[in-house]
């Protein structure tokens, strides 16, 4: 499953980056993304413990996953499950809210490719 441990590991350099970015600079960060920066100083906490926080500790796993050859196809399924669910939630705010930048349908796009990649990689396997 050599190229599910790419993909995996793409992902943990991703989550990482966003990750270290979120937690240092939030504003910058989001104000590119979403075009506004947070309002308040717990707003600002919160991008930092929910985007930067929560996306170093997939890294994390998925780093650890990639590592062991036991793991990797655990690492892919983990791999699906995130960029459906960020591409599902991401469409549905855009449904709802309307109006989204271009850095929205970019990111749309960039979850779809890495969730069929990620499908690729499993199909590439045979059940054990």
């Amino acid at each position: 499953m050599e190229f599910g441990r790419i993909v995996v590991w793409i992902n943990c350099g991703l989550f990482v980056g966003f990750g270290l970015g979120f937690v240092f600079t939030p504003e910058a960060l989001a104000a590119v993304i979403t075009g506004a920066a947070p309002a308040t100083p717990s707003a600002m906490t919160d991008m930092r413990a929910t985007y930067g926080g929560m996306a170093l500790g997939l890294a994390l796993i998925f780093g650890l996953c990639a590592r062991n050859g036991e793991s990797v196809r655990l690492g892919v399924h983990g791999v699906l499950a995130v960029m459906v669910a960020l591409a599902v939630a991401r469409t549905l705010g855009m449904l709802l809210d309307g109006s989204p930048n271009t850095f929205m349908f970019v990111l749309l796009l960039a979850e779809v490719v890495m969730a069929f990649l990620a499908l690729w990689a499993l199909r590439q396997v045979r059940v054990e």
